[in-house]
């Protein structure tokens, strides 16, 4: 969920292996380089993500980053299109994430939901089994909250 500016994590499973996502249940992180933030963020209107990354310098975690406002808002509509977030080593150089919104009774969103992985083992073949598994996650998700819409992202102007 969003909270200050940051996506906090609420909970989370894990796989077994000895690689695991650094992220920490309660831990904060910024929406615009994660997975889960992207996906929340991207749900929201324009002028609320430029609320939240508001008017100073937009730090980044990696080279694979983006830091300035184009290419963020840029990435949100890429987002919407898509219909799911990416984020390809930009919160953590071996992690590639994919993530979708979730949304409430009021068709506001108000999580998100997603799947990081070792980006040394993702192939196209599994990139498009975790698309289909997240988003139908996300709309299922949305549903038992109240969410009446049909699609998880609209593309904005």
């Amino acid at each position: 969920m969003e909270d200050k500016g940051k996506v906090v994590y609420l909970d989370k499973a894990e796989h077994h292996s000895v690689m695991r996502p650094t992220a920490k249940l309660g831990s904060r992180r910024l929406m615009h380089t994660t997975g889960l933030g992207k996906a929340l963020l991207a749900a929201f209107p324009a002028e609320k993500i430029q609320y939240l990354l508001g008017d100073g310098e937009i730090p980044g975690k990696t080279p694979y980053s983006k830091v300035t406002p184009p290419d963020i808002l840029q990435d949100m509509q890429e987002i919407r299109r898509r219909g799911y977030s990416i984020d390809d080593r930009e919160d953590n150089l071996e992690m590639y994430c994919i993530g979708s919104a979730i949304y409430d009774h009021s068709n506001q969103p108000v999580a998100s939901i997603s799947v990081a992985s070792m980006y040394s083992s993702m192939t196209p073949e599994r990139e498009e089994m975790i698309v289909r598994l997240v988003k139908e996650a996300a709309l299922k998700l949305s549903r038992q909250l109240g969410y009446s819409g049909e699609k998880l992202y609209m593309v904005q102007e």
